[in-house]
Formats: C-alpha cells, structure tokens, sequence
C-alpha cells in the first residue's frame, strides 16, 4: 500500500509502536475546491471535470473513459474535492478507488472485484496488523489476525 503515516504513537514499552496510515484517497477528502466552477453551456465530458478536481489534490489518477457530458450551470466549486468527484461518478455510473501503489483509478462500474493484497514478511513478530481504507465510515475496513505455530506441522496460518 502507498499511502501517508497521519499518526505515530508510542506506548510506554519500547518496543510497542503504532503507526497509523491512510490511503491516498485521503488527499481527496482534505482538499477543498476554493474557486466557483461552474460547467459552461458548450457541455464537456465526465473525464474534463474529474481530470480538473484531481488535479488539484495532486495524487496520480487513472481516468478509463470519457464519460458522458456533464449539463451546463452544474456547481462543482466551493467544496470538497471528495463532493465533486463524487458527483461526477454518480452522473457517469463510476467507481473510484485507490490500489494498493496509490493510483486512484476511476471508471465505469463493473461486476469484478478488487484484490486487496499485503505480503508479510517472514520472521517479523506482527502481533497486529490492520488496513483502514479512509476516515470514512461508509469506506471498507480489512482487518487480518494472525497466529503463529500453529497446528501438527507448526506452521504458521493466518486466519
């Protein structure tokens, strides 16, 4: 996962430390569109205006097709980048959402899933390990418990 360490606690051990991290997406959410932008009558596609709003919160993007043309006098300014875009996959039925190296992708809906993966590298003490999508509520949360040691062979499984 790319994404940006937005905490770092460390608990009285020396040797319990928790790093929180957010995805990329959370650029999303915290940049605020401060100039009115209005669609002009001359109507443009979906893929203008995404390409505008992302612009301007500076994470790579990845934008699959043009979209329909957004109608003239649609307000997307004076609000979050997350409110606009939102709006505007909903006019054209898209998804976005960050992959694990931090590109946002947005496009049509489709039926396939998104693989989510993490390696774990062996020989690390992981006690925890925990994968938040956002600060939103509505977005997914991953949560993986391992065990180590664990059956006849003594190999370790994750459940």
């Amino acid at each position: 996962m790319t994404g940006y360490v937005i905490n770092i606690i460390k608990e009285r051990s020396e040797v319990n430390w928790r790093l929180e991290v957010t995805d990329t997406y959370h650029r999303v959410t915290n940049t605020f569109l401060t100039e009115t932008i209005t669609t002009p009558e001359n109507a443009m596609s979906s893929k203008h205006w995404a390409t505008q709003i992302l612009n301007e919160t500076g994470i790579s993007y990845d934008i699959t097709e043009e979209g329909l043309n957004v109608a003239p006098g649609v307000e997307l300014g004076l609000r979050t980048a997350h409110e606009a875009l939102f709006d505007i996959c909903t006019y054209s039925s898209w998804y976005a959402y960050p992959n694990p190296v931090g590109t946002l992708h947005v496009g049509p809906l489709t039926t396939g899933t998104v693989p989510i993966t993490h390696t774990f590298t062996t020989g690390t003490n992981l006690k925890e390990f925990e994968r938040v999508q956002s600060d939103e509520q509505t977005r997914n949360v991953i949560k993986v418990y391992g065990a180590g040691g664990l059956g006849p062979t003594g190999s370790g499984r994750i459940f």
